[in-house]
């Protein structure tokens, strides 16, 4: 809802100012106006809907926060896919190319490796390795990663797909 009434409003204003331009007899302001007031209220329904689908685990704070998988694994998501990135990479022999799309991530499953220690498992499988052949093949990788040193503990990678 609030997306279609934002695009109405944005597309209302847009023929208010083609409207100005062509210097048309028509109420140009009064079109404007009404268009700037449906994107407005369009964008801060679609803005309220955000927020409100927003897990209530990014809202827990210390200890609550590690104690869930989610939560603790999403706060240390940004350290733990550069760390492991470069490690995953440094296990090829030849070339890696990754093939995980724009806005998608390298690391798309999480578990816990040591719940107590808060230690996580990141895994994925968008990455390929070259051959000596100069064939690719599509791997799946697994981190462990410690969040409270901020290293990488192991890595390992194996060829196919993480299965579901």
């Amino acid at each position: 809802m609030g997306a279609f009434l934002l695009w109405v409003g944005l597309t209302i204003l847009l023929v208010g100012f083609v409207f100005l331009v062509r210097r048309r007899k028509v109420v140009w302001f009064k079109v404007m106006v009404s268009g700037l007031v449906m994107a407005v209220i369009g964008g801060w329904i679609l803005g309220n809907q955000a927020g409100a689908a927003k897990s209530s685990a990014s809202d827990l704070t210390g200890a609550a926060c590690r104690a869930n998988l989610r939560c603790w694994a999403n706060r240390n998501l940004i350290d733990a896919s550069v760390a492991c990135e470069s490690a995953v990479e440094n296990l090829a022999r030849y070339q890696t190319r990754w093939t995980d799309g724009f806005m998608q991530q390298k690391f798309d499953h999480m578990a816990w490796f040591d719940q107590a220690k808060g230690i996580l498992v990141y895994a994925g499988d968008h990455i390929q390795f070259q051959n000596g052949f100069g064939a690719w093949s599509t791997y799946a990788y697994r981190c462990v990663y410690d969040p409270t040193s901020k290293k990488v503990l192991t890595v390992r990678a194996t060829q196919g797909r993480l299965s579901n």
